[in-house]
């Protein structure tokens, strides 16, 4: 028998408009520890695109606080990344997206956080996002060797409008 390195897991490429996903089923590929069943779910009402979407539901009753969350392995190690996605928050909805790895203390990218419909990056304000209208947000930063720290957003309001920002 011979052992050796195991091998590395090539790096994700996914696009998931969750079309396939059976409605009331949690999204395919992430990887979520929600306790409370379908806080996390794919829904037929409002899509962004198609005829499906995923929803997040919160409240007083899910617990822990950071829940409802999901994440994907991305293995990913080095080379320019970008992450998109179409979110539509109601006027009252916390949204945090955060690139990190699972390293013990973690290791943390890009992040936004969507309170009360504005959209922040390390306390900066990129954009007033409309309640219940679906936005365009893309992140894009170079990781591992040859990283440098920053990186990228670009928000597409409903209508079209754009705007670019750098973290």
């Amino acid at each position: 028998m011979t052992y050796g390195i195991k091998p590395k897991a090539p790096p994700l490429t996914l696009h998931d408009g969750f079309e396939t996903t059976p409605v009331g089923a949690p999204p395919g590929m992430a990887k979520t520890h929600a306790k409370k069943p379908g806080v996390i779910k794919v829904v037929a009402e409002h899509p962004s695109k198609g005829a499906h979407c995923l929803q997040l539901t919160d409240g007083p009753d899910v617990e822990p606080a950071f829940e409802p969350h999901f994440y994907y392995r991305t293995n990913v190690e080095h080379g320019v990344t970008r992450v998109s996605f179409d979110v539509r928050a109601e006027a009252a909805y916390q949204l945090t997206h955060e690139w990190r790895d699972d390293a013990n203390p973690y290791r943390t990218g890009p992040k936004l956080d969507l309170v009360k419909g504005v959209l922040t990056a390390g306390g900066t304000k990129l954009a007033q996002l409309p309640a219940d209208g679906w936005t365009h947000v893309e992140v894009t930063a170079r990781i591992g060797a040859g990283g440098d720290g920053t990186w990228s957003c670009a928000i597409t309001l409903p209508g079209g409008s754009r705007s670019a920002s750098t973290g």
